[in-house]
């Protein structure tokens, strides 16, 4: 039997983001790694335009538990529940260099 050395963490690094933040049911929950406490749950109809998951990104953002891995997560899970398109971006969105 093969045994991972202690200092590694027992899950891979998506198995432990998808733990601190999930989909469930009509939500988006976050959770602490440590004791899998909810931070926060965010309803998805409150999230159902580009404009209001940028405000929720805004909002989260200030927080001081947030993370760039709970921001793309909750990203991808809004979107995808929306069927949200944000790749690739279009040309105008990237803007001209001078």
């Amino acid at each position: 039997m093969e045994t991972k050395d202690a200092g590694q963490d027992p899950l891979g690094p998506h198995d432990r983001w998808s733990k601190m933040c999930c989909k469930e049911d009509a939500s988006i929950v976050f959770s602490r790694s440590e004791n899998g406490a909810e931070i926060c749950h965010i309803d998805l109809d409150r999230c159902s335009t580009p404009e209001a998951i940028l405000g929720w990104v805004d909002h989260l953002s200030d927080k001081t538990w947030i993370t760039r891995e709970y921001i793309q997560l909750f990203v991808q899970f809004a979107t995808g529940h929306h069927g949200i398109q944000i790749y690739p971006l279009p040309r105008e969105a990237l803007g001209t260099r001078v």
